[in-house]
């Protein structure tokens, strides 16, 4: 394996774990990956290989996803918990400073660190999230949650996923669409297979209402603090073009890129995607 699975405990007692790709020396900075809300650390196997020979790459399962235990209490899925944990993360590691990359849901995350942990996020890539997110694809990624169930085998799990993302990568084709099973999924004994999440992650967002009563900007203007690259998906149904546009008006600093012919949210394994992160993480990591 090109990488180390390394495990740390949370405030509540939760066994959390995380994937620690080694850097090329002691001295390499590093970056920390946030995948979105059903995701899991494997989302980020080819960008942390792709980094790995300049950087080290820690790799996140949030509480309830992958190899990290559920809650026992699913009002613990909220922001506030996840940064705790992404704070102990760090210390587990040793760490008092990266630069995170956060999906979705770790987008987010990364936006309330830099809140209340700012000198933990030295600098921070946003993929495909913003201060407004659309009501339309927040009601897709719940019912999504709420529908999911387990599939009759792999087969069957990567048409699942086909029919309910097709909109989302246009151009996937079968191969692609079984590397997405297996990144979301994962087998049981029985050789059926089930979603790699607790479903009980959506509670604390059904709970909270609409995206839309949260004023998220004064968050999001905290960027202009630090270097920061937010990509979007060209057919993103969470982060608009027209919240893109404005969050370059307001952090006239922010970079910016955009994934063609992609919806929410973008793999980061794109060539558009990977020319953005490598140029950004040269130019705030002084290479």
């Amino acid at each position: 394996m090109r990488y180390r699975e390394r495990r740390y405990q949370s405030e509540d007692g939760l066994r959390l774990f995380y994937r620690d790709y080694a850097g090329p020396d002691a001295s390499a900075r590093t970056v920390l990956c946030l995948p979105g809300l059903t995701r899991n650390s494997r989302d980020f196997e080819e960008l942390a290989e792709h980094l790995q020979a300049r950087f080290r790459v820690l790799c996140a399962d949030l509480r309830g996803r992958g190899k990290s235990d559920y809650a026992r209490d699913p009002h613990s899925y909220n922001l506030g918990m996840y940064v705790g944990d992404v704070a102990r993360l760090l210390d587990s590691a040793g760490l008092t400073e990266a630069v995170f990359v956060g999906t979705s849901l770790g987008g987010l995350i990364t936006t309330m660190m830099l809140a209340t942990h700012q000198s933990l996020v030295g600098a921070a890539i946003i993929n495909d999230v913003g201060p407004v997110i659309e009501a339309s694809g927040l009601e897709r990624i719940a019912n999504y949650v709420d529908s999911v169930e387990g599939f009759a085998s792999w087969q069957d799990a990567a048409d699942v996923m086909r029919e309910n993302n097709a909109s989302v990568f246009p151009s996937f084709d079968h191969a692609d669409w079984q590397r997405m099973a297996r990144r979301l999924c994962v087998e049981q004994p029985d050789g059926s297979v089930r979603p790699d999440f607790d479903t009980n992650i959506a509670v604390p967002m059904r709970e909270a209402g609409p995206a839309s009563t949260f004023d998220l900007w004064p968050l999001f203007e905290a960027y202009a603090g630090i270097p920061a690259l937010c990509i979007r998906g060209e057919l993103s149904d969470i982060l608009s073009a027209q919240t893109f546009d404005e969050m370059k008006n307001r952090i006239p600093s922010l970079q910016q890129a955009i994934v063609p012919s992609v919806g929410h949210a973008p793999l980061l394994t794109e060539p558009e995607a990977l020319e953005a992160i490598d140029r950004f993480l040269a130019a705030s990591s002084g290479e």
